[in-house]
């Protein structure tokens, strides 16, 4: 079972899952769900914008229900059999269940037959249809709980960054992206050298799995309130910053005192490295969208950085490692 982000439909968060099947899934979100690109009707935000709360896909697209005939006749059906197979699908097929709660999406679910003699048929599509509102008014009534027993010292004081190589190994974090890591933890993760679902998906997003519209950016839904996970580019190489922070209203940090720039660069820096976008930022302090575009790239070109992610870069550099920064050559 998955959580959603309502907005991007992307996977945040693996909320239940049998015991020795977790592997399976985390190898399902990279190879399948944000990588393949093959089969749209594979997609979940594809099932979920075309408005289908339960579909079966099997090795015959004859025997595929609950989808659009238009979404199946895409895909030659040898090209559909061929794939299947490829992508190591379980012989008895897998039943899609996707789960609205007050006009959003908020869940979905897989579910797998081993059997090839018992492959779902148009029956199970259909009760999974009839009781999705039901299952997702559910789910969003146990976040809810969740988030209300919580206590609120579990949710991290502050954003945490958290840096990966070209090859999606985490080179750096800093302590609050450790604290937000067990946040984000997806059910079953205990005892697994696994990242998050929510800061895998934003960094797969960005380096081009394309099927969320390029979106970069998601709200996990967790104990400890709604959680904000956002991937930059941090160099030519794929290198990703991937900054984590509450999507609750946190106290400003403060910038260094001898950043030369002005109050209101100062100003609209503070939320960018609060984690807010530039359409954000232009709500909080009644500009336009590319007046707030304007003023980052003057703050870029003073601070000589590349971007968001040089700005989150020297900001954590300067006032969590100001040692390493002193002491550094040539500094």
């Amino acid at each position: 079972m998955f959580g959603i982000d309502p907005r991007t439909l992307l996977v945040n968060r693996v909320l239940a899952s049998s015991e020795n099947d977790i592997d399976p899934r985390h190898e399902w979100l990279r190879e399948v769900y944000l990588q393949s690109g093959a089969l749209t009707y594979l997609d979940l935000p594809e099932i979920m914008r075309a408005g289908l709360t339960s579909v079966a896909f099997q090795d015959q697209q004859q025997l595929c229900f609950g989808y659009d005939q238009a979404l199946l006749d895409a895909v030659h059906p040898n090209q559909h059999r061929e794939l299947f197979h490829e992508l190591r699908s379980p012989v008895g097929g897998t039943l899609f269940g996707c789960f609205p709660a007050r006009g959003q999406w908020v869940a979905a679910m897989q579910m797998y037959r081993r059997d090839g003699a018992l492959p779902f048929r148009a029956g199970e599509v259909a009760f999974l249809r009839l009781v999705a509102p039901a299952i997702g008014e559910a789910i969003l009534a146990s976040l809810g709980r969740e988030q209300a027993l919580a206590s609120a010292s579990e949710r991290p004081d502050g954003s945490g960054i958290l840096l990966f190589d070209g090859s999606g190994n985490m080179t750096f974090t800093t302590p609050a992206g450790e604290r937000w890591i067990d946040v984000l933890n997806d059910a079953g993760m205990s005892g697994h050298a696994r990242m998050a679902s929510a800061i895998w998906a934003a960094r797969a997003s960005l380096l081009g799995g394309g099927q969320a519209g390029g979106a970069h950016a998601l709200i996990a839904t967790t104990s400890a309130g709604p959680v904000r996970v956002e991937a930059s580019q941090a160099g030519p190489d794929r290198s990703v910053a991937v900054v984590v922070s509450s999507a609750r209203p946190l106290e400003a940090p403060e910038l260094p005192l001898h950043w030369p720039l002005t109050g209101r660069e100062r100003e609209i820096a503070t939320l960018a490295i609060r984690g807010l976008d530039s359409a954000q930022i232009a709500e909080r302090v009644f500009l336009s969208a590319s007046t707030v575009d304007w003023h980052l790239w003057n703050v870029y070109d003073k601070l000589e950085v590349e971007g968001k992610s040089g700005l989150y870069a020297r900001f954590f550099r300067e006032m969590l490692l100001p040692d390493v920064v002193h002491d550094a050559p040539g500094s």
